[in-house]
């Protein structure tokens, strides 16, 4: 249980044994030991912790005591994105497309390029390659950026058969 004391009028986290306002010294075992009343009788409550935002990390905190309760309420920031999958199977390329509304316009593409290397990899192709230059410029003539493309092989490593 993670407890503060309240002194002169702020909290102090509490991470062991401590002395309390009257000059008490106590084990930090009382801290499991004792009551929430006896424990408030010595300035001493249990830290309530404020949720994190889904999508956001904690970055540092801080106590505030309203006058009962001690909550500690985060600081936080956006959080990365998860990394790009360095490759993905055709399934799972191919489904993300579709569910992006994409697959059409990429099957459109490969058939205006008149590239037979191009419709081979499309059509055999076991995995697509992050890096391969083939789907960069199939993504741009699509109109997909380099994030959209990111964002892609994310959503499409999460895809299962």
């Amino acid at each position: 249980m993670k407890c503060a004391i309240i002194r002169n009028g702020a909290p102090e986290q509490l991470t062991g044994a401590f002395t309390d306002n009257n000059g008490i010294k106590h084990p930090a075992n009382v801290l499991t030991l004792w009551s929430e009343a006896e424990l408030a009788a010595i300035d001493v409550y249990e830290v309530q912790e404020r949720a994190i935002p889904e999508g956001h990390i904690a970055t540092g905190s801080v106590l505030e005591w309203d006058g009962t309760t001690v909550t500690r309420v985060f600081t936080t920031e956006p959080a990365p994105p998860p990394p790009v999958p360095e490759t993905v199977s055709r399934f799972q390329a191919r489904a993300a497309l579709m569910l992006e509304g994409r697959l059409g316009d990429a099957e459109a593409a490969i058939a205006a390029a008149n590239d037979p290397l191009m419709s081979l990899a499309w059509a055999e192709a076991i995995e697509w390659k992050r890096s391969s230059p083939a789907l960069n410029a199939l993504a741009e003539e699509i109109g997909m950026t380099h994030d959209d493309i990111d964002d892609l092989f994310r959503a499409a490593a999460l895809i299962e058969a």
